[in-house]
């Protein structure tokens, strides 16, 4: 669960991260435009036909515990990472001038 959630988020952050915009809305603006739809091909072409499968599995114990738990972790994260933190990132995320900052520091330390 922690794996496909963390999946959804990285790469709207990092998007967020190295954007150049000036303010934090553009910013999550830009990173949502670049990334979301790369996340939501992610869910649609692997994640969902995977858990589809497993929804005409004859055994309940499988639809309960792997299909429909699957399917909210699933649908859950790529809410949270498609609509809940491009908001977050707006009203808390770094200033352009930090992100810069460690941009920059990246550089010369490797």
């Amino acid at each position: 669960a922690v794996g496909i959630s963390v999946e959804f988020v990285s790469h709207l952050t990092r998007s967020f991260a190295i954007s150049t915009k000036l303010t934090r809305v553009e910013r999550a603006k830009e990173a949502t435009t670049n990334m979301g739809s790369a996340v939501f091909a992610g869910v649609a072409m692997t994640n969902l036909p995977g858990i589809v499968v497993l929804a005409f599995a004859k055994a309940q114990l499988i639809q309960i515990f792997f299909f429909r738990l699957n399917l909210v972790i699933t649908l859950l994260g790529m809410a949270h990472g498609l609509i809940f933190l491009p908001v977050l990132l707006s009203y808390f995320g770094k200033t352009l001038y930090c992100a810069m900052l460690v941009w920059l520091l990246s550089f010369c330390e490797g």
